[in-house]
């Protein structure tokens, strides 16, 4: 990379930290808030930055650069998907206790046909308390309990699977 291009995106950087609010020693505002001058101590040269009308332009060794303001930094929101059933619902294989999707219903009291494939993490509770990790496995057609055989037919059993969307 030759050194103009370093130099470029640098300044770019210090443009973006100063539009974030921390001001820089080297670098001043003018017109406003809309232009800077940054003036680089260590290559002694001037760079000039306009950010208006949603772009940035750089006037760097008498050349001139364009180039669109960064992407908006993602907005991420946590969304759950919660299931119930209960443990007479499931069928004792060995010491585990096993689940078929189908025994579980949603939020609104309809069935479900398979648990979501993509998630973040998922929370079991048995008889409302939570479990600790490693309890229980999931796969999108079933719930395995490990040593579920001991649990009370009437415990109710839920499950809540934790997912991220970006906005």
């Amino acid at each position: 990379m030759e050194n103009h291009e370093k130099d470029l995106q640098k300044a770019i950087k210090k443009l973006q930290n100063t539009r974030e609010g921390n001001k820089l020693n080297d670098t001043r505002e003018i017109q406003d808030g809309i232009s800077y001058v940054i003036k680089d101590s260590k290559y002694q040269k001037t760079i000039e930055v306009d950010h208006s009308f949603n772009n940035i332009y750089i006037s760097f060794n008498n050349n001139f650069y364009c180039c669109k303001e960064p992407p908006p930094i993602p907005t991420i929101m946590l969304t759950s998907q919660k299931y119930f059933s209960k443990v007479s619902n499931g069928t004792i294989l060995g010491s585990d206790l096993i689940i078929s999707v189908n025994s579980f219903v949603d939020d609104d009291g309809t069935p479900i046909e398979a648990f979501p494939k993509l998630y973040q993490y998922f929370n079991l509770y048995i008889n409302g308390v939570i479990q600790q990790n490693g309890v229980g496995s999931v796969d999108p057609f079933q719930l395995t309990i490990k040593n579920g055989s001991i649990l009370d037919k009437d415990d109710p059993i839920s499950l809540e699977f934790v997912m991220t969307n970006t906005l």
